[in-house]
């Protein structure tokens, strides 16, 4: 049986406001694609706030790097480290009030503030096939080349903010090949894998939810991810479904697949509540499809855990599988879903007592089952997202 949790209410205030961009800040601005017009308000600019030093505001492309240890070496063959969002816990102010922290994945234990490795100013992590990371601060998204001594080289970068073609950014990941997804809040922005400086996006995608539909039926973009064939997953927050589009699809086009309805587990948690509380999303190489989810169960109980959907999920279609931990829970309302090469399932979550934890599922993992390996009471209670390479 899936595990049966009830949390108050008030989680769920919260966690609707943070998910998304962490410490944001309100930012309305045009379409990323300034050749596609939307209607309506932008999103949030994730990582926003905070204050700026005396010595100016942050530069696009500068990257700058805090370490804490040794460089560390990622190898496109096998899993060797993650990369996991520290929410409130800012290397720079200036850069980001979160912070990217770096460590291996034999990383155990009882770890507080005192991870042996690097951490970089960045509120979204993204690592791409060969172990490029892509990072988001207040202002650009930087690029930094695998095995980078020290995470000092940046080989593209694209600004954000006010007078960019990024004026906001809700969500940011990368592609295995080193595409750039980017959510305004109101649609998808898809930059090539050389896009850098100021450049325009390939494509934009407004998408619809019925074929023929205008605005009224317009995605309203939360989480994203992309799979290894540049499929892209939306969370639509207008109808709590997730949309499916092609690798070529632009403009306001309709979805390929829609992963929606009672089957799927993914609906709303509490009574009253419209949509259900996603934190994360993933892909593996064979296409399948992994959701972080705090969704409600028949009974009225909650579930907190990782589902399952397969590389054609379409409709209510119940998932392959559900992966939780007793200690998981979604009380600080942040946290993250990654997946290696092995099938190995890394949760960034907090354990029931509030403690910001990793937790490692081997592929075989089912149902409630104790994760194999947890990394806990790392920098405080709040992880966002993670990404493993």
């Amino acid at each position: 049986m899936w595990r049966t949790s009830h949390l108050p209410s008030f989680v769920f205030c919260f966690c609707a406001i943070s998910v998304l961009g962490g410490c944001a800040a309100s930012n309305s601005g045009s379409a990323l694609n300034s050749a596609v017009p939307t209607s309506g308000g932008g999103g949030t600019t994730a990582g926003g706030g905070g204050t700026t030093p005396a010595g100016g505001p942050c530069v696009a492309g500068s990257n700058p790097t805090i370490s804490d240890g040794p460089g560390l070496s990622s190898s496109p063959d096998a899993p060797t480290t993650i990369y996991v969002i520290a929410r409130g816990y800012p290397t720079d102010q200036e850069w980001s009030p979160d912070s990217i922290i770096i460590f291996p994945l034999t990383t155990t234990g009882n770890l507080g503030d005192d991870v042996p490795n690097w951490e970089l100013a960045g509120s979204q992590v993204s690592v791409d096939s060969t172990g490029n990371i892509y990072k988001l601060t207040n202002c650009d998204i930087e690029v930094i080349p695998p095995n980078s001594p020290y995470y000092i080289s940046t080989s593209r970068y694209l600004p954000t903010g006010s007078g960019t073609k990024i004026p906001t950014v809700v969500e940011m990941t990368a592609s295995a090949a080193g595409e750039i997804f980017i959510s305004d809040g109101q649609g998808i922005a898809v930059f090539s894998a050389t896009a850098t400086g100021n450049a325009d996006s390939a494509r934009y995608i407004l998408g619809n939810t019925q074929p023929g539909g205008g605005s009224s039926t317009a995605i309203t973009p939360g989480l994203i991810a992309v799979d290894s064939s540049d499929n892209l997953y939306v969370q639509n927050l207008t109808d709590s479904s997730i949309d499916v589009f092609g690798p070529t699809d632009t403009g306001n086009v309709v979805p390929e697949r829609i992963i929606a309805g009672s089957l799927t587990h993914l609906t709303a948690p509490v009574t009253g509540s419209s949509t259900p509380f996603i934190q994360g999303m993933a892909t593996d190489a064979a296409g399948n499809l992994y959701v972080l989810c705090l969704c409600a169960q028949a009974d009225g109980g909650t579930d907190f855990g990782v589902f399952e959907f397969g590389p054609t999920a379409n409709g209510s279609v119940a998932p392959i599988r559900f992966v939780t931990d007793p200690r998981m829970s979604a009380i600080n309302g942040q946290g993250g879903v990654a997946v290696d090469t092995t099938g190995t399932i890394y949760v960034s979550a907090s354990t029931v007592s509030g403690s910001g934890t990793i937790f490692e599922f081997p592929s075989s993992a089912s149902d409630t089952a104790a994760a194999s390996n947890i990394v806990t009471s790392l920098y405080g209670s709040s992880l966002g997202g993670i990404a493993v390479h």
